[in-house]
């Protein structure tokens, strides 16, 4: 949308700021908030953040700004062989609507998981589950 790409331009134009800001500490904040205490993947976090570090904010705001522009419509429906989608049903960042058309667009088997972007750190187990639901559904159709 257009919301959308605006988004992506100002992030963009933030860069450098956002660059600064993304210290060590605010990375481990931004984790402790998306990995609650006592959560199993809550001793990774000193690692994330270094990896995270690793990371140029810059060119991560000129990935997501392609993905914005990037349109799979015209070919999607070309797709022919079988597929899966796992659908984030709470995502913030790429809308349920969004992940919606694309599976419908491709003619996958959707399999819903109630949960965000990030349910890969924040539930682990149920987001391996969709997952491998997903391949098994894949699977069964070769």
């Amino acid at each position: 949308t257009r919301k959308e790409r605006t988004g992506w331009k100002v992030a963009r134009a933030l860069g450098p700021v956002i660059r600064r800001l993304t210290t060590p500490r605010i990375i481990k904040l931004s984790l402790r908030r998306a990995i609650p205490r006592g959560h199993e993947y809550s001793r990774y976090i000193p690692w994330m953040v270094g990896e995270m570090r690793r990371n140029d904010a810059l060119m991560v705001s000129e990935a997501g700004q392609a993905l914005a522009q990037f349109d799979a419509t015209p070919f999607a429906k070309n797709i022919s062989v079988p597929t899966s989608f796992v659908l984030t049903l709470q995502d913030r960042l790429v809308p349920p609507l969004k992940q919606e058309a694309l599976a419908l667009a491709v003619g996958a088997q959707i399999v819903e998981l109630d949960g965000d972007h990030f349910v890969p750190l924040q539930a682990p187990r149920e987001f391996t589950a969709a997952t491998k639901h997903a391949i098994d559904l894949v699977i069964s159709q070769l």
